[in-house]
């Protein structure tokens, strides 16, 4: 037993191969419906339906076999409504005496009135729940409408002649404006062809696909194809109609909800422009071709669960949709960019004299005009743009704001009439203009309530249904005018966009100073740098697109073999609290709930670097327990890292809140250094704007080596693309690797150092941190000597645009060994530790032609690279 040939109603079953394809909706309708329970919607659609001819259908199709009645109430999916009371409903209709048994003929018809008048008086005066009391006076108006018009009360919903008056000169119109525009006559065509194209598929196409212009269903369907110009009566069908209508707003079944999901992705600052180019892309791009290309490749229509019939079925529609895509391809691509390259290059001919036999000779095959393919690629484009924008206007503001948009949560806990007056919402409804230019879209609580009511109606149900809200208290939610419905809409694609990277930026100096120790000489250095502090347990506020993006994959690389590629800071950060956890045995445990910080700088253009990056670890109370400095050299990107706990770190006797931590060196960082050193680490945690993180490298007992970064918060705000531009303009990481090669060349050429050449290429050759390295790669010594003679001509290049920072340091006086910035409590700069000639040792300083650096500099590298081939 299928059970998609089966369809509850009220706890009823019923067997829909009994209607076949004689249903007014199609085949697809009933397929629809097959193995879902449609208690709460199936009234709204069929309120207006003769009384009679459903009962009729009913009670043919009711299933009285009691196993398969069990069967399909087991298996079928239930609507995501609570269950409504309406006295229209299958129930009312099967179980009691209905409101109007069947149209009343024309000689009795003033009978059946009074009666059925006098029944709804006495429901009135009691209704038992909104839905019931919402039908009811609407049922009531129609049926006034139709004793009016001597008509039927199905009649009395659809089009009235003055509407029908309307469509008329719409589509003459339109008919029009397209030989305009396909003749490529004058450029008004290409605004008039978009623009009266949407009015015919409001007015025209989206009454006819709810079966609200005629009584008749093959006028229905012919109306239907009014919206050719951009979409196909099946694929309006599955998106609109089924999709949309019946569970707006409900994720998993409404196709039109998802196009605020993808704004989550977005940062905030660039929400506007993405939401131009989503509303101009819309149609052309997604509902005319990529959600068709779908629909045939996985027979469901994107986000929802509106599936197609089996191909036996649908092949005659899947037929006529691609031959209509076809036709339409012809008419609006093919057809206007032929006539408009073959009219650029007849126009060219003749400015040309060409003699008029070979003018009648141009076309689209043998023109080749730049400007006329360009012409031609505007003409298409323009309206499917503007027709686009114009469709994303009208319709996006009808559901997708602020007010509508929480009301999601309502799924459920309300009935299907609350539930689409919760999330949907008008604009402009008592301007007639915004009706007569929108198809009456603006009125859109009405449409969803009642969608087989023609739109010409919806304004006299306007104050009905406001009235039952008023009663019921159920919020009825319109705006003034389009603009403040389209800036609504905007407001809630700001808010679901990501929040702009708010990241704290420390700026100051970076200082190295090297003291004499045997024959090694003396250097120091001193220039500006910034560096991020970045909450990794908080996601948006990462900077994670160009110019400036912070790469987890960048660090904790030892760990990456265990813990996977990071593909995002929160997986990072676990990462670090997953290994604090192992290496101090169940510590983090006991403070769960806190967050991780690290201050590093993120990728500039593509590029960054980071010899030393620092994490913070912070408890549930925002304590400081845990600090990590994870050290890479440069360029092999081995790593390790000293992690330490707060309470633990040595005391300084003068600040208490600089914290001190000792280790052993675990892995060659510079090739001017040994590996039997001990770090001293001095750190001041970033709590009132200053931050100070300095190392100082002692060998056998003797201080021989300083580095540090002092600085002050520059900034703690969310930054803007503008913002992050200026930023990645001082390109940090790509200054700091030319420094680093720079002064490397100034050590080279000022003398001997501990490590010599073979244990230089030792250290080129295969690194050294055996535990907690990660081999990217080996280097051989082949590779070691290009690398070398690399090395040389970029220094060359480099020292003759710079002198380097040694020598003007020359002038340089430190004082008591400290070249560090100090800070007063004020936040601002005490102490420099040297004279103001080494802050300007930039500027006339980097024209400079050293032809000594560069002679010493080539001759002391290929000395060394002859001496590690010699050993090697």
């Amino acid at each position: 037993m299928a059970v998609q040939n089966y369809t509850v109603l009220d706890g009823e079953v019923y067997d829909l191969r009994v209607m076949g394809s004689r249903h007014p909706g199609g085949d697809m309708a009933l397929h629809h419906a097959g193995g879902r329970d449609l208690s709460s919607s199936w009234a709204a659609v069929h309120l207006f339906g003769s009384r009679s001819r459903l009962l009729g259908w009913l009670k043919a199709m009711r299933v009285e076999d009691e196993g398969v009645r069990a069967a399909v109430l087991a298996c079928v999916t239930q609507e995501p409504y609570k269950p409504g009371s309406s006295s229209l409903s299958a129930a009312a209709l099967l179980n009691s005496k209905p409101w109007c048994e069947g149209e009343p003929s024309t000689q009795d018809r003033s009978s059946k009135l009074m009666e059925s008048s006098a029944r709804l008086k006495k429901l009135k005066e009691s209704p038992k729940s909104f839905d019931e009391d919402l039908t009811l006076r609407v049922w009531a108006y129609f049926k006034r409408e139709a004793a009016a018009n001597g008509i039927s009360i199905g009649a009395s919903t659809k089009a009235t002649c003055r509407r029908w008056v309307w469509m008329t000169a719409l589509l003459a119109a339109f008919v029009v404006s397209y030989e305009g525009w396909v003749t490529a006559k004058h450029w008004v065509a290409c605004v008039s062809i978009p623009v009266l194209g949407q009015l015919v598929a409001f007015s025209v196409m989206h009454d006819a696909s709810h079966n609200a212009i005629s009584t008749s269903r093959w006028v229905n369907v012919l109306g239907s194809y009014g919206g050719s110009t951009w979409t196909s009566p099946h694929e309006w069908l599955m998106q609109h109609v089924l999709a949309h209508h019946l569970q707006p707003n409900v994720y998993g079944e409404d196709p039109d909800v998802v196009h605020v999901d993808r704004y989550r992705s977005v940062r905030r600052a660039a929400v506007p422009l993405y939401a131009i180019m989503v509303w101009l892309v819309a149609l052309p791009l997604g509902l005319t071709t990529l959600a068709p290309l779908r629909v045939f490749r996985d027979g469901c229509y994107p986000a929802s669960t509106t599936t197609e019939p089996e191909w036996t079925t649908v092949f005659a529609k899947r037929t006529r949709h691609l031959l209509g895509r076809v036709l339409y391809v012809l008419a609006f691509i093919i057809a206007p960019a032929a006539n408009v390259i073959s009219f650029k290059c007849a126009s060219s001919a003749a400015d040309l004299d060409v003699e008029s036999n070979e003018m009648k000779t141009m076309s689209i095959w043998t023109c080749t005009s730049v400007s006329a393919w360009y012409k031609a690629f505007i003409w298409i484009t323009a309206p499917q743009f503007l027709g686009s924008a114009i469709f994303m206007a009208v319709t996006q503001i009808a559901h997708l704001i602020e007010a509508t948009y929480e009301d999601i949560a309502t799924v459920g806990v309300s009935s299907w009439h609350e539930h689409q007056i919760r999330t949907t919402c008008n604009y402009a409804g008592d301007s007639w203009v915004h009706g007569l230019l929108t198809g009456g879209l603006n009125l859109q609580i009405e449409h969803h309530l009642f969608p087989t009511v023609n739109h010409c109606h919806l304004s006299r149900l306007r104050p009905i249904v406001k009235a039952v809200c008023r009663d019921w208290c159920v919020p009825y939610r319109e705006v003034h005018s389009m603009a403040d419905g389209i800036a609504e809409h905007l407001m809630l694609l700001h808010k679901l966009g990501r929040r702009n990277p708010a990241a704290s930026i420390f700026s100051g100096k970076v200082w190295h100073r090297r003291r004499r120790v045997a024959d090694e000489p003396e250097h120091v250095i001193m220039h500006r740098h910034h560096m991020w502090l970045l909450d990794l347990d908080d996601d948006e506020s990462i900077p994670d697109a160009f110019p400036l993006r912070f790469d987890p994959r960048d660090h904790m690389r030892l760990f990456q073999e265990k813990f996977g590629s990071f593909a995002s800071s929160t997986a990072l950060a676990n990462a670090v609290k997953a290994v604090l956890n192992g290496r101090f045995h169940g510590s983090w445990g006991d403070v769960e709930g806190g967050h991780i910080e690290i201050l590093t700088m993120p990728r500039y253009f593509g590029f960054t670097f980071n010899p030393v990056s620092v994490y913070f670890a912070y408890n549930a109370r925002s304590e400081l327990v845990f600090v990590i400095f994870e050290v890479s050299n440069t360029p092999w990107h081995d790593e390790v890292l000293y992690a330490h706990r707060v309470d633990e770190a040595a005391s300084t006797g003068s600040d208490p809140e600089v914290l001190v931590f000792r280790d052993i060196k675990r892995m060659h960082v510079s090739p001017f250094q040994p590996m039997n050193q001990t770090y001293e680490w001095r750190v001041t945690p970033p709590k009132h704007g200053v931050l100070e993180v300095a190392v100082t490298v002692s060998r056998n007992g003797v201080r021989y080596f300083e580095a540090g970064f002092c600085a002050l918060r520059e900034s703690q705000r969310e930054l803007t693309f503008p913002e992050r531009l200026r930023l990645a303009m001082r390109i940090a990481p790509q200054r700091a690797v030319v420094g680093i090669h720079m002064h490397a060349a100034r050590l080279l050429a000022k003398g001997k150092f501990s490590c010599s050449s073979s244990h230089l290429a030792l250290w080129l050759c295969r690194g050294r941190a055996p535990v907690y390295r990660v081999t990217l790669f080996r280097v051989s010594l082949f590779r070691a000597v290009v690398r070398s003679f690399n090395q040389l001509l970029f220094f060359s290049g480099v020292v003759t645009m710079r002198r380097t920072a040694g020598m003007v340091a020359g002038h340089c006086a430190p004082r008591k060994g400290a070249l560090r910035l100090a800070f007063d409590h004020a936040g601002g700069p005490r102490d420099l530790g040297c004279k103001p000639l080494v802050l300007a040792k930039t500027g006339v300083w980097r024209a400079v032609f050293d032809v000594e650096i560069i002679l010493r500099t080539s001759a002391l590298t290929f000395s060394r690279i002859g001496d590690v081939l010699s050993q090697s």
